[in-house]
């Protein structure tokens, strides 16, 4: 049942009635204020690493053991830094992993570590790489 006087605009002059907003309209802003900053925050986190590591190649050197070659780039100097290396078999199984730090010092450079695995390998990653605390 409507109210009379809402179909009136002189009654609703006098009364005081006004068109009020659906209600899902302030959860809603508050929803997409929140999720909107939450998307800023995370995009500045991960455009601004302070550390990244690329592969630049692998090779497998025996049967559960491939090597890794990488390059790494630091940030923040005197800082010290580790990054996860994870051996693939040939279905994209992970079949070794290591967490290798990464020389402290330079802002730049290339390494290499030798993943043991347990069965034959045929690619490796790097999984992430991250501060030590």
């Amino acid at each position: 049942m409507s109210d009379f006087r809402a179909s009136d605009p002189y009654l609703q002059k006098r009364y005081g009635l006004r068109k009020r907003a659906p209600r899902w309209v302030i959860p809603a802003i508050i929803s997409i204020l929140i999720g909107g900053g939450w998307f800023a925050w995370t995009t500045w986190f991960h455009i601004h690493n302070s550390v990244s590591a690329q592969i630049i190649t692998y090779s497998p050197i025996a049967a559960n053991e491939i090597r890794v070659n990488y390059s790494f780039m630091v940030s923040a100097r005197g800082a010290h830094y580790a990054c996860t290396f994870i051996a693939l078999d040939g279905q994209t199984n992970v079949v070794g992993e290591i967490n290798q730090p990464l020389p402290v010092g330079p802002a730049h450079g290339g390494s290499s570590v030798i993943i043991k695995t347990r069965a034959n390998a045929a690619s490796a990653t790097i999984d992430s790489c991250f501060a030590l605390r």
